[in-house]
């Protein structure tokens, strides 16, 4: 069961491809205790904001991506966060949140049968897994970008 899901497209794109770049981020650019710190309330608050829509056709999880707004915040409020960390701590935030939600559900017996995990990051390049951390890696280019427009303009920075 495990390796005929990891064998799927969808596992590839939304699952292993973005936890290896989150694996070379973290090891290449650790996040500081203050980021470990925006990071673990961040998973708490969208695990607690966490909501299902279960039909017979379907099983959704709908997961409010804190974390990617906790980052745009610090980086308004001027505090650095490299793409590769963003990335990471919004991919990491998400897929515990998203595996947590699962085995609860699967505890529950909702899920049916299968194995608790055959879900997460089941839409491939359309889920949220991979989605969100592009869009926190986007965030941290485009607050550089305008950075140094601002100070190539000769405006302040801060």
């Amino acid at each position: 069961m495990l390796s005929v899901y990891l064998l799927e497209p969808a596992t590839w794109i939304a699952v292993l491809i973005p936890a290896l770049i989150t694996l070379w981020a973290l090891l290449s650019s650790p996040l500081s205790p203050s980021q470990w710190r925006a990071w673990g309330i961040s998973t708490v608050l969208a695990m607690l904001c966490a909501r299902w829509d279960i039909s017979e056709d379907v099983h959704q999880l709908f997961v409010i991506p804190v974390v990617l707004f906790w980052i745009a915040g610090s980086l308004y409020r001027g505090s650095y966060w490299a793409g590769r960390q963003a990335f990471a701590a919004a991919f990491t935030s998400l897929w515990v949140v998203d595996m947590a939600q699962a085995a609860i559900q699967h505890s529950k017996g909702t899920l049916g049968d299968g194995a608790f995990y055959a879900g997460v990051g089941g839409a491939g390049a359309q889920d949220g897994l991979i989605l969100f951390p592009l869009l926190a890696w986007a965030v941290t280019r485009y607050i550089r970008w305008r950075q140094q427009a601002q100070a190539g303009r000769g405006l302040s920075v801060a």
